[in-house]
């Protein structure tokens, strides 16, 4: 048996040729561990100064958004393509979760318009968040617009930097 035969006969019997699906249940059930195990890394967190406990985006419900303000025509940033909402602003309102409190926050000094009814840069209560778009839209629906996009938030000085997926529109 040549190289190229052998080859594909340890090809058909490994993890691409079983029918069995064994590997792929392993590595899901280690990538499920490793979400429930590292919440942070899984969904993000922010350190505060001084050596405290770090703070996790948390996704927001329907009603917190509402009760913000936040919701009607504006734009939302989840971490992926049908993710829970994690950031939503409308107009001059705007509300992320943290794991401690839900947030309200207000455009920052100098913000620029991000879409028509909302604006990039946000702050309130020792928090700032910014919102950066890192490719172009597409047409969501009809609409709305989405894209990659990247979250940053800051409390006390301290940032991190999550890539996700931005949607605007009514």
């Amino acid at each position: 048996m040549g190289s190229r035969s052998r080859q594909a006969a340890r090809l058909r019997g490994g993890a691409i040729g079983r029918s069995d699906g064994s590997r792929f249940i392993v590595a899901g059930g280690v990538m499920a561990a490793a979400a429930m195990l590292l919440p942070g890394v899984a969904i993000g967190s922010v350190g505060t100064k001084g050596g405290g406990a770090s703070e996790r985006l948390m996704p927001l419900t329907a009603a917190q958004i509402e009760a913000a303000g936040a919701s009607g025509t504006g734009c939302s940033w989840s971490l992926g393509r049908n993710g829970p909402i994690r950031f939503a602003a409308a107009d001059d309102h705007a509300v992320i979760r943290l794991s401690s409190r839900l947030v309200r926050l207000r455009p920052a000094a100098h913000a620029h318009d991000m879409f028509p009814f909302t604006h990039d840069r946000w702050s309130g209560d020792g928090v700032s968040v910014s919102v950066v778009a890192v490719a172009s839209g597409t047409k969501e629906g009809s609409e709305a617009i989405g894209s990659p996009a990247d979250l940053k938030v800051t409390i006390r000085g301290r940032a991190t930097s999550r890539r996700g997926r931005m949607i605007c529109g009514s």
